[in-house]
């Protein structure tokens, strides 16, 4: 069952990845931004990428008590934070004329991910 609940919701990750890229396109063609985050490809895959391996972590976990499994969640957010705001240090460098675009954009993509994440595991949790 687990493998199932892990395809549906890498399915859901990608169809938010592609969402974000559509809408970014979209309002980039319209001119509403002016184009696409010079970042946008990297910030979709390294927080899609965590998403799911944090999903996938927390799902495996067999403990039945709730500390552990709050604290397993914490350390996969501190995790998270980390590596997120390394990305973002490494992106202002590389491109410093972009880095209001990079910044809104991965912040509108961490928010994204992390609901759906949040969302999944309550789900999962309630269920239990």
């Amino acid at each position: 069952m687990i493998k199932l609940k892990l395809v549906i919701f890498i399915l859901l990750i990608v169809a938010v990845a592609g969402s974000l890229w559509i809408s970014t396109s979209w309002l980039s063609a319209k001119g509403l931004i002016d184009g696409m985050p010079s970042y946008t490809v990297e910030i979709l895959a390294l927080l899609a990428v965590s998403t799911v391996l944090i999903y996938y972590f927390l799902q495996k976990m067999k403990s039945v008590d709730p500390v552990d499994f709050i604290r397993n969640f914490l350390v996969t957010v501190v995790l998270k934070l980390l590596l997120s705001g390394a990305l973002i240090i490494i992106l202002i460098k590389l491109d410093p004329t972009g880095a209001n675009a990079n910044a809104l954009f991965f912040m509108i993509s961490y928010f994204l991910f992390t609901a759906c994440e949040v969302t999944a595991l309550t789900l999962k949790k309630n269920a239990e």
